[in-house]
Formats: structure tokens, sequence, C-alpha cells
């Protein structure tokens, strides 16, 4: 049980970085999103690229180093994060055309919920396929569970004298 409990602690605190990472990769998208759109005079949909392309390249570095603390490779956490990408930014096109083609919402309002469903979908794929934690290695969360869930402090944290 304690140990269920500790790996919901790693969970919540890591879920409460990757909304704050959230909140500066959706400013800086959003942004950059308005910006594009209104400043520049891009259609929406090109507009809302030009945020996601500017967005992704945040957000990858922000959740690898910050969130997940990922240990993998460059390469091969990029594949996986683009492969993670392409539905959650696939479901956000969806979402932002119903919006303004079917429920004939205002522009900003649509590109909202199209940024949520996208925010709620691409945190589920990083947090169990991108960022997952090998099962030999607990290299994403920086701590062993274990330890935590026994009240053991792990080895890099151990005091000297104290059994691991």
């Amino acid at each position: 049980m304690r140990a269920v409990l500790a790996a919901n602690k790693v969970s919540l605190w890591q879920f409460v970085k990757f909304c704050a990472v959230g909140v500066v990769n959706t400013l800086v998208g959003y942004g950059v999103v308005i910006f594009t759109s209104y400043g520049l005079g891009l259609d929406p949909y090109s507009a809302n690229i030009c945020g996601y392309a500017v967005g992704l390249m945040v957000s990858f570095t922000l959740n690898r180093r910050f969130t997940f603390r990922s240990q993998q490779a460059v390469l091969p956490g990029i594949a996986k994060f683009l492969a993670a990408f392409a539905p959650s930014y696939g479901l956000n096109l969806l979402v932002l055309h119903l919006g303004l083609q079917q429920l004939q919402l205002p522009e900003y309002l649509a590109q909202a919920f199209a940024m949520a469903s996208y925010s709620v979908t691409f945190f589920i794929l990083c947090r169990f396929f991108v960022f997952r934690p090998t099962t030999d290695s607990t290299e994403s969360y920086g701590a062993d569970t274990s330890a935590l869930a026994s009240g053991r402090r792990s080895a890099p944290y151990a005091k000297q004298g104290e059994d691991g």
C-alpha cells in the first residue's frame, strides 16, 4: 500500500510539473498563434501550426529535463515525442475545425478548446509512452519509489552509516 501511495505522490508531482510546463508552453504557443494570426494576418490554421511548431520545441525541452527528468538519448526521445504529438495535434485540429465551422465559436475560444484537448491527450501519451521510466530504472522520476514507499532513503540520498 505504501508503494502505491509513494508512486501516486511521484505521479502527482510529475503532473504538477507538467502543468507548469504547460502554462509556459501555452503562453508561448498561444502568443505565437495570436501574433501570427492578428499581427501577420495568417489564417487560423496556419497560425495554429506556427504556434505549435514553436511550442513543440519548448515542450520537448522542458518536459524532458524538468518534468520527466529523462536520461534517454535525445533522438529516440524526439521520435517518441513526435509520435505522441501527431495524434494529439490531429485532435487539436479536429476540435479547432468543429469549433470554428460547426459551433461557430469566436477564433480565440475555438483555439482555447483545441489547445485544451491537445494538452490532456499529450500528457497521457508523454506520461505512459514518451517518458515512461524503464522497468530497471527510475531515471524519469529521479527517486527510488521502493525506497520512498518503505521510508528508506535511496542510495544517493542515504546518510553514511545507514543501510540502503
